[in-house]
């Protein structure tokens, strides 16, 4: 037990609700009057994340009174309330036969984005619109234990200080798919029982993360603070499940699952936890500095709280996973030796101090877009596909509009990294020849070979000035490009027998155009790349 933790009152334990809504109040309160002191008027939103078994509901309900003691109107909403309708999953179902995980509500992909962007955005104007917000109701008793909406909701009025939104799976953010390739082919951990995800197909863990991108880049941006629920273990899930369900069973006459299907129930939980929680905590995510952690011993009791300041890493990968709406953008610079060399460790790692670097950026964008050559200022710029004027654009007769600039696939054929048809992969698309499905790009960008260039062509990228217009919750999403703010020609790069890749100057450039010309390959694509990608960016 932590002796840093907050002092227990008369009758509480560590265990107890009481102590643990003190703890999370407190931090709620505190950023209340940060969100209240920097001019806002709109209520302050709250994730809160937590595993099954753990006593979210129970937290949650007295949260509100305790809150409402401190003076903040508070109204709280689970993510089991935002399902689809039934007749939604079972069409879900039906589109991933073989997709065990959606053979049921709860894994990414059963929620209604729709819905949750309608709602949450009447809370966050409620105090403006001084308008009755109606939160839905998924009622699990209805279609035969299988759950459905239900025609009730739960009004809301304003004015309203605090929103939380609680589930298993809040703050959860995906993976890009060359970092979720790489964690599935890894080695299974000694211990049995710890690996839940390889007891799934890699494509069907592929479809759910792309499910949640499409879900935490509409619900997410919304949320500026977070408080977590971790156990120690997440061994103990199974047991605080089973608890739960032998102790309405008691109550209602013994209706409800056996304590093998328990086990099933929350085996099909798992692989979220393993590949997906780490942005709970804050990297990169709107509430980053602001999240609250409670890290729960096996019979639930608290045993550490820990307040998580805002991460000064600016790592590539974690960026990579960042799902903000904004345009800004984030640089650091990447130093190199006496020798003027750049090591791969340290590329995308941001160094403070001494000496000069290449300076390279993290910048968000919309994923339906196309990297396009600007002749009037010579740099690639990120076109949004509804880009004023793109559509006037003459289209390069060449190149097949209907190939992968990466895999070389025609979109009728499946993603090899998603393993779907191309009209159900994303897409980097536009009136423009360069086109990719996302997968492919997001991948080649993490590859330090890339080096901020497009794959087709060779030349840097940088973003357009304009904010691309939203246009419908199926594009609106924003994973996040490196791009290199000056050219840097194939020439210019080498690699040494160590690994490192060294910058030759000012000859280079000039030489680039020509190889760039004449096709040739200049050996600076690193193992992680396929075959298929290697032949294309020739």
């Amino acid at each position: 037990m932590d002796p840093a933790l907050p002092a227990l009152v008369k009758g509480e334990t560590h265990s107890s609700t009481s102590y643990k809504v003190r703890i999370i109040a407190d931090h709620i309160s505190h950023q209340v009057n940060l969100h209240r002191s920097s001019g806002k008027t709109s209520p302050l939103f709250v994730g809160l994340q937590g595993p099954q078994g753990c006593g979210k509901t129970t937290l949650c309900d007295q949260m509100i009174s305790h809150l409402s003691s401190l003076g903040w109107k508070t109204a709280v909403l689970s993510l089991d309330d935002l399902y689809k309708t039934n007749a939604e999953l079972k069409a879900l179902s039906r589109k991933h036969p073989d997709i065990a995980l959606l053979a049921g509500r709860g894994p990414p992909g059963t929620h209604d984005i729709e819905l949750a962007e309608t709602v949450l955005h009447a809370v966050a104007s409620i105090n403006a619109k001084k308008e009755t917000v109606h939160l839905p109701i998924f009622d699990k008793s209805l279609c035969a234990g299988e759950g459905d909406r239900s025609e009730k909701t739960v009004p809301i009025v304003g004015p309203l200080d605090v929103f939380v939104l609680e589930g298993w799976s809040m703050g959860f953010t995906p993976l890009s798919s060359y970092k979720l390739e790489e964690i599935y082919s890894s080695p299974p951990p000694p211990l049995p029982g710890t690996a839940y995800h390889k007891n799934h197909p890699l494509a069907d863990l592929m479809t759910l993360n792309s499910y949640l991108q499409e879900f935490s880049t509409e619900v997410y941006p919304l949320f500026s603070t977070m408080i977590a629920i971790q156990p120690t273990d997440y061994r103990n899930v199974f047991k605080w499940r089973l608890e739960q369900e032998r102790n309405m069973k008691v109550r209602n006459g013994g209706k409800g699952m056996t304590d093998e299907q328990v086990e099933k129930f929350v085996e099909r939980y798992m692989p979220g936890y393993e590949l997906w929680r780490d942005g709970v905590e804050g990297s990169e995510m709107p509430w980053e500095g602001r999240v609250l952690k409670l890290v729960y011993g096996p019979e639930r009791e608290v045993i550490r709280v820990e307040k998580l300041s805002a991460s000064a890493t600016g790592n590539v990968s974690k960026a990579l996973r960042s799902t903000g709406k904004s345009m800004e953008e984030v640089s650091f610079t990447v130093p190199r030796n006496k020798d003027n060399r750049i090591s791969r460790e340290t590329l995308g790692r941001k160094k403070t101090g001494g000496g000069g670097g290449m300076k390279f950026s993290i910048v968000t964008y919309h994923p339906v877009a196309t990297w396009k050559w600007d002749t009037s200022t010579e740099e690639h710029k990120l076109y949004h596909y509804a880009h004023p004027g793109a559509e006037e654009e003459e289209e390069d007769e060449d190149e097949d509009d209907d190939v992968c600039g990466i895999c070389r696939l025609v979109f009728e054929s499946c993603c090899p990294e998603c393993k779907v048809p191309g009209d159900d992969c994303p897409l980097i698309w536009g009136e423009c020849t360069h086109i990719f499905h996302l997968h492919c790009l997001l991948k080649w960008i993490e590859t330090e070979s890339s080096k901020g260039q497009c794959p087709m062509d060779r030349r840097p990228w940088v973003t357009a000035d304009r904010k691309p217009d939203r246009l419908s919750t199926t594009v609106d999403r924003a994973p996040v490009a490196v791009v290199a703010p000056g050219p840097i020609s194939r020439a210019e790069v080498a690699i040494d027998e160590s690994g490192d890749e060294e910058l030759d100057g000012e000859e280079g450039e000039d030489q680039g155009e020509e190889d760039e010309e004449e096709g040739e390959e200049s050996g600076v694509l690193t193992e992680g790349l396929s075959m298929e990608v290697e032949q294309a960016v020739r």
